[in-house]
Parts: structure tokens; C-alpha cells; sequence
């Protein structure tokens, strides 16, 4: 994991209602009790595209409890903006041959990359994680 200077986004731009988000078709079907997926306004991908040398499709992606270590299938790495932590002690850990190298608090608010096709888990959710995520 790696913070990376991307500015803030300003609020007016974010959906921060939870109920309001989760009413948006979900587009991640494998887990649905766990993880959703949801598009974000023309106006927010608008936004956020200049800071990305690519097209993007910005989501906001919402964690209803711990999800267990796993690989994305369909991404290397993505970049997050966590909106909602999901509990005070939450960490996302990143394993290499069931050894654990890595274990972080995220902070909220602050883009970061992470590398999605290296085995990692999310624990010690106790509410809904929400973030903006954005694919590579």
C-alpha cells in the first residue's frame, strides 16, 4: 500500500449517504453479502479522470464485513479513497505464502495504491467500509 498525492475530493461531489449508494444497481454479483459494487456519477468519474492518465470508471465500493484473502481477478491494482472505515480497527493485510508482510490502518480520506493481485484480506469490520475505488 502506498498513499499517493492525488488531491481530496471535494464533498459535494460524493454520495455519503449509505442507503442512497446501496440503491444503485450493484455491478459484483460473486459476493453479494460481503462486497458491492456501485457506479458513481458522470460528475464525480468526470472529476476524478484528470487525475488518471487513462479512462476510468470510478466505483464506490461498499464492504459489509471482513472479506478473507484473496487475489482480484479482474485487476492489478487500484486506487482507493476510503469514505468510511468500518470499524476503528480495521486493517487490510497483504500475505506471499500464508506469511502476512503487511498489515495497515488505512486512513480515510487520502488516495492510496494497492497492489490487488498480491494475496490480501480486509479485517475488523464492524459497520459498512465504504471507498471510491478506481481500476488498473
Amino acid at each position: 500500500m502506498k498513499y499517493v498525492d492525488i488531491p481530496n475530493i471535494p464533498a459535494e461531489l460524493i454520495e455519503w449517504d449509505i442507503d442512497k449508494i446501496l440503491e444503485i444497481e450493484n455491478e459484483f454479483q460473486l459476493y453479494p453479502h460481503e462486497y458491492t459494487s456501485h457506479a458513481v456519477s458522470d460528475e464525480l468519474n468526470n472529476y476524478l479522470q484528470q487525475y488518471f492518465a487513462f479512462d476510468i470508471a470510478a466505483k464506490y465500493q461498499v464492504i459489509h464485513t471482513n472479506i478473507p484473502r484473496h487475489i482480484d481477478y479482474d485487476r492489478t491494482e487500484a486506487y482507493n479513497y476510503i469514505l468510511y472505515a468500518g470499524g476503528n480497527n480495521v486493517h487490510t493485510r497483504f500475505w506471499i505464502d500464508n506469511i502476512m508482510i503487511s498489515s495497515t490502518n488505512i486512513k480515510i480520506k487520502r488516495w492510496h495504491k494497492l497492489n490487488v493481485d498480491t494475496e490480501h484480506d480486509v479485517v475488523g469490520i464492524t459497520s459498512k467500509r465504504v471507498a471510491l475505488t478506481v481500476s488498473l
